[in-house]
């Protein structure tokens, strides 16, 4: 026992010894000294303590500055890159021994760092050691230190680019680093807030000081909160623009979001909600470049390559993708709660064309897939291009497999002054237009194999606005197909009393050998001179306008009753002949027999036309057209009169 109080004793001598022998060995100036001479010599610049400095040695010896400044001098002039209100520390006992202050374990309270690129690319934090360099391109290499541990507390990092533009803002930073000298590895963990998020963060780099001397290290990042999570795990390299190459894997709940946050706002709307991707990154300033990647974006799966440039006024991308689905549905507005999932006409005509939030955002895309949807639309293996410049959007097809046929095409939107100019270019091949149109619209009264051409341009600021001034061409062959819900020979039929209202309903279709048409659009109208419908009993030949934004038609034309396209092929006689009228909405359109027709037959003698006179004025005039329709069913009408008759519908 004696034993053991005698070594305790010896050993409190010793350690009392030691701190007396210490205290006489360091004073406030010594450590002011070293502190001054460690970060210089880290950071190359100059460093002023301008607060109280004090050393305390129990239980160890530990000191305190106040009120430390790093700055960068050039000449004459001085430009702070850091400020810290407290930057506390320990010394260690052995090497004070010998006389040499070295300094490990430090807290620093709330510094301020300032990290500036200039237009050359040069970093501020190691223009300092450029001073001593003859050539200004190679600064003398940082030789290494001893270090210890860190300690930050509520710090605050503020960057900016000159050479990209780039500005970024850190505060509230809370971490602790591990990093014993600076070729050792170093690992850091903590939290900061940017752009207004909680953010958790990990990093660790095995050779930090070949980085520092613009070299390369190995290194591992995560970041962690409410707008995303990111892991990385490759290689940083410190260039005039640092580079991280390596795997990468990033999660965010909304990709709108996740742009907001890094300095891209694209607003409110449809779809860029839940994305994951993983895959090689090299990111190098503002760009982004993902290789063999696998992406997950609206339960969209794709792989591909892009190239992201992040940040200023636009964010871009460029690249390929291929699909497996592509539901496109995601990306357009839904209907209000009880609306139809197709919009009614009027709602559809007053949607206002706003192109505004793409001058925000730019693509470059080629992206294909084994099958697309929207709605109810879907097509068949697709590829095709999105283009977004200058608020001006492109979207091309090149081939996609549509109903049993092909269809190829382009729509682009541009801005104007006053709203929006659109131009469609569409092709379709051998396409069943019963099943496009009910896709589109719900519902439809026409099949079959289809092929047409439609190249249309207009301008305006709403949907309606934009139809109204179309102009352009399109042309239309369905061979063969069938009209639903309306039987043609019951139709021409009632025509016999004079005049019909509406599409008799009926549950009958009449089939078509064929259905040929040439528009030519103009100002939201459509005219056409040679519409052409032949089947088994009828075939009809028409002329006339389509008034597209109040979906109205107003023409007239001949129709054949009985083995009409044989008759049109052969000449032969016997067919009832109707030349009509017909003008009103497409959809419930009025039909009677072309007044015009009646009065032009071979057999009206003049005194017959003063009879018609007299018959109008005492009898009903349905009966009176009954009545000629009766005695004109032997005889076919007369060519069509060359100039526009009084009595004919005006276009």
């Amino acid at each position: 026992m004696k034993r053991l109080v005698m070594a305790a004793a010896t050993c409190l001598a010793v350690a009392a010894g030691t701190l007396f022998y210490v205290s006489t060995r360091v004073s406030e100036d010594a450590v002011l000294r070293a502190t001054a001479e460690k970060v210089a010599t880290l950071t190359g610049n100059w460093v002023e303590i301008r607060g109280a400095t004090t050393v305390s040695f129990l239980p160890f010896p530990v000191f305190e500055l106040n009120d430390v400044v790093l700055t960068r001098r050039e000449g004459d002039e001085a430009d702070e890159i850091a400020a810290i209100d407290v930057l506390r520390g320990s010394v260690a006992v052995l090497p004070l021994l010998i006389g040499h202050v070295e300094l490990k374990d430090f807290v620093l309270v709330r510094p301020r760092v300032r990290l500036a690129v200039d237009r050359r690319g040069r970093g501020n934090w190691i223009a300092g050691r450029r001073r001593a360099a003859e050539d200004d391109t190679a600064p003398p290499p940082v030789e290494d230190q001893h270090l210890g541990s860190f300690r930050i507390e509520d710090g605050a990092i503020a960057y900016a680019n000159e050479r990209t533009g780039a500005r970024h803002a850190l505060t509230a930073v809370n971490a602790t680093i591990s990093w014993s000298r600076l070729a050792a590895p170093l690992n850091a963990t903590g939290t900061l807030i940017w752009n207004g998020e909680n953010v958790r963060f990990g990093l660790g780099a095995e050779a930090p000081l070949d980085f520092v001397n613009n070299g390369s290290s190995q290194a591992r990042i995560s970041v962690e909160s409410g707008v995303a999570n990111v892991a990385f795990d490759g290689n940083a390299h410190n260039k005039p623009d640092p580079q991280l190459e390596g795997t990468a894997r990033l999660q965010a709940p909304s990709v709108r979001g996740l742009l907001r946050w890094i300095g891209t706002d694209l607003g409110s709307g449809p779809g860029l909600n839940a994305v994951s991707l993983a895959g090689r990154i090299n990111l190098i300033g503002n760009s982004l470049s993902l290789s063999e990647l696998v992406l997950s974006l609206d339960n969209n799966e794709a792989e591909g390559g892009v190239k992201i440039t992040l940040g200023g006024k636009q964010t871009g991308i460029q690249g390929t993708l291929a699909f497996e689905t592509l539901d496109l549905g995601v990306y357009r507005t839904p209907p209000e709660e009880g609306a139809p999932t197709v919009p009614q006409p009027e709602q559809a005509m007053s949607t206002v064309v706003d192109l505004s939030a793409l001058q925000r955002f730019g693509a470059d895309l080629r992206v294909s897939a084994a099958s697309v949807t929207y709605g109810d639309l879907t097509l068949g293996r697709t590829a095709g291009t999105v283009t977004v410049r200058k608020g001006a959007i492109d979207l091309g097809v090149g081939e996609a497999t549509l109903y049993g046929g092909m269809a190829q095409g382009s729509i682009s939107a541009t801005p104007t002054p006053d709203g929006a100019r659109i131009k469609v270019a569409l092709k379709l091949d051998k396409t069943d237009i019963g099943q496009l149109l009910t896709a589109l619209s719900g519902s439809s009264r026409i099949s079959g194999t289809t092929t047409a051409r439609v190249d249309l341009s207009g301008t305006g600021r709403t949907v309606a606005g934009i139809v109204a001034s179309l102009s352009g061409n399109a042309t239309l062959a369905i061979s063969p197909g069938a009209i639903q819900g309306i039987d043609i020979e019951k139709l021409l039929a009632a025509l016999e009393t004079g005049r019909v209202e509406g599409w008799p309903a009926t549950s009958a279709a009449t089939d078509l050998d064929d259905l040929t048409a040439t528009f030519t659009v103009s100002e939201g109208t459509a005219t056409t001179e040679d519409f052409r419908v032949t089947g088994p009993k009828i075939a009809v030949s028409a002329d006339g306008e389509v008034r597209l934004v109040s979906a109205s038609i107003a023409g007239h034309g001949t129709a054949d009753l009985g083995a009409a396209s044989e008759s049109a092929i052969n000449g032969s006689a016997g067919i009832f002949s109707v030349p009509f009228v017909i003008e009103g909405p497409i959809a419930n359109p009025t039909l009677y027999p072309d007044p015009v027709w009646l009065l032009n037959r071979p057999t009206a003698a003049p005194e017959e036309i003063e009879q018609l006179r007299k018959d109008l004025q005492q009898s009903q005039p349905e009966d009176v057209v009954e009545d000629l329709v009766q005695r004109g069913r032997d005889m076919p009408p007369k060519p069509a009169p060359s100039e526009e008759q009084p009595m004919a519908p005006r276009q």
